[in-house]
């Protein structure tokens, strides 16, 4: 019985340490966890409805077209991310006919994301007046560049920068 005891409390701290472990390797690589996700699809939520002063009617046919939209770029993002990590693990091993693989599905990434992205302009064009679909583009930038801003600060990187990126 004892051993058994032994064994689940030791189990249970296993768990527990890979838990922390895959949180903080998460937050070192820049990665969300669920519960920050969570919380900045909420707040997208909230201002994009606010930003396209989206009536209660309006929303009810909206959101259900952005999330299936959101959901096939995240799908598409996530397999272009492991994709990422994979060439960039392998870099220096990388044959020049690999690598060139690596750069030109890059590319195809980029068609297949616009494929996704023209698909739903259509539709959104179908659920809202075109003028809020504009807003809605526009929208979307500035959540992005407040969120990013956000994100530096809470970093305490400052101020972004103007210019794109910093150079050394």
């Amino acid at each position: 019985m004892k051993t058994r005891m032994l064994t689940l409390s030791a189990f249970m701290l296993v768990c527990l340490l890979s838990l922390n472990l895959t949180s903080q390797a998460q937050q070192e690589r820049g990665m969300l966890t669920s519960e920050e996700k969570d919380k900045m699809e909420s707040f997208k939520i909230a201002y994009l409805t606010r930003e396209l002063s989206l009536t209660p009617d309006d929303a009810k046919i909206f959101w259900p077209v952005y999330d299936q939209y959101s959901k096939e770029l995240d799908k598409l993002r996530n397999e272009r991310m492991k994709e990422r990590d994979d060439a960039k693990r392998d870099f220096d091993n990388l044959s020049d006919k690999d690598m060139e693989k690596v750069v030109d599905g890059e590319i195809i990434f980029r068609q297949r994301e616009l494929n996704i992205q023209k698909k739903y302009h259509d539709e959104f064009k179908k659920v809202l007046h075109v003028k809020k679909v504009a807003k809605l583009y526009m929208a979307e930038q500035n959540f992005k560049r407040k969120l990013l801003q956000r994100m530096r600060e809470k970093r305490g990187q400052g101020a972004p920068h103007r210019g794109g990126l910093k150079r050394p």
